[in-house]
């Protein structure tokens, strides 16, 4: 099933400007340098408000005054911007929230040799040599060559598939592990949530798949569990599609079900976006960049089609112990103000955001020019939704219409009311 790609590109060059406009010089936007961060410490609670009747007591959202569902309709004076809101508000029910120090995790040839145990599920064999020669992989080898150029190694399982995995240490991705479908030539094939391609009905995915969700999503949480990484759990399934890049166009040749997870602290989750970060803050830039912790499978009838496994951290001491928080009546001010100002460069173009899910988790945030290995987890609201942009081309016009669930819009610092730029990581 092919689609030309040309019209909606422009359009989506268009939306992603959405977001990075110049940011205003206040105190709710500002670079966090996260080597001199302090939060202050809340020595004693009162729990007021914020918990809707019915609702079992949940200490945090008491402690925020935050509803169980927000409401809200605003835009642009001109009506070029609508943002509608009727989301879940998802806050964990915890009685504190403290911040962490994080750090890279230093990638080893054992943590090589059990990735590519654990999701090949096949004979394995040198990336080099294959299929001349199948010999078994050297993964000391490949591990002292990691920042010299990418490693490769080649699976063969029963059934005749065959497979790539892939190793690498790049300035944003210092920890890449990775298993992928063999390429057979093609220019380039990815796995991507359906909603956001819509290449394939969802009765032609699910019958791709050929793999109910609850068999994927335990087989995924198996194998997630053999690699050893403390607290990394579920955080979202979408059902997915295997695309094959071809010039202008795609087409979509598989299905299955992506299963994303990430790590749980104290009861908190890291909050997964598709964001993977890394991003420089402009071309002159010179700093080394961090992409986040990232670990993505994807699962259909014929078991584990694709494994990502980036910038494994290591949890390190808790910096502030019950960090003093924001309400939810000022997070949702910011967001109003944010959405407005970070759409004000539109032209010819409309943009319409329909916002249904609003969460409270952890991100990293850090700072390239002071340490781009090092960090801190601090807690964060994320607005997630679909948005509809139409515009204007070389005498064409075209929507283009992304409803991915896991697509944030805005982050909102907790503690201070800042706004954190995922693609960056501050």
């Amino acid at each position: 099933m092919k689609k030309r790609a040309v019209l909606l590109a422009a359009v989506m060059g268009l939306t992603s400007l959405a977001g990075c406009g110049e940011t205003p010089d206040t105190a709710i936007v500002k670079r966090k340098e996260t080597a001199s961060i302090e939060y202050r410490e809340v020595k004693n609670v009162s729990a007021e408000g914020g918990t809707d009747e019915g609702e079992q007591e949940n200490p945090l959202r008491s402690r925020l005054g935050a509803p169980q569902r927000y409401t809200a309709e605003f835009g642009s004076e001109n009506g070029r911007l609508k943002i509608h809101c009727d989301a879940e508000v998802e806050i964990p029910s915890v009685e504190q929230v403290s911040t962490y120090r994080v750090s890279q995790s230093d990638m080893t040839p054992e943590q090589m040799e059990t990735f590519a145990r654990v999701f090949s599920d096949g004979e394995i064999y040198d990336g080099e040599s294959y299929p001349a020669q199948k010999r078994a992989p050297d993964f000391g080898s490949m591990f002292a060559n990691l920042e010299e150029q990418l490693q490769s190694a080649a699976v063969e399982r029963a059934d005749g598939r065959k497979y790539d995995l892939f190793y690498k240490s790049t300035d944003s991705v210092p920890n890449m592990m990775e298993l992928q479908m063999d390429a057979a030539g093609r220019d380039a094939i990815s796995w991507n949530p359906r909603t956001s391609l819509s290449a394939l009905t969802e009765e032609e995915a699910l019958s791709l798949a050929g793999i109910t969700q609850e068999e994927a999503r335990q087989l995924a949480k198996e194998k997630v569990a053999e690699l050893g990484i403390p607290g990394m759990e579920e955080a979202m399934v979408q059902l997915g599609i295997h695309v094959d890049l071809l010039g202008d166009e795609y087409t979509a040749d598989n299905a299955g079900w992506l299963i994303n997870f990430t790590r749980t602290i104290d009861g908190i989750p890291v909050t997964y976006t598709s964001e993977q970060g890394g991003a420089y803050e402009d071309m002159e830039s010179e700093y080394e960049t961090w992409g986040y912790e990232w670990l993505q499978v994807a699962v259909n009838r014929d078991g584990i089609q694709m494994a990502q496994c980036y910038n494994v951290y290591d949890i390190g001491e808790k910096t502030t112990e019950n960090v003093q928080l924001i309400s939810f009546d000022e997070v949702s001010q910011i967001f109003r103000q944010m959405m407005l100002m970070q759409n004000a460069d539109m032209n010819d173009e409309t943009r319409e955001y329909q916002i249904d899910r609003i969460t409270f988790g952890y991100t990293r945030i850090y700072d390239p020019a002071v340490d781009s290995r090092s960090g801190v987890l601090v807690p964060a609201w994320d607005f997630f939704g679909s948005y509809r942009v139409k515009a204007e081309h070389e005498g064409e016009s075209a929507e283009y219409i992304r409803d991915s669930a896991d697509m944030s819009h805005l982050t909102i610092n907790a503690i201070d009311g800042s706004v954190i730029d995922r693609s960056l990581g501050y």
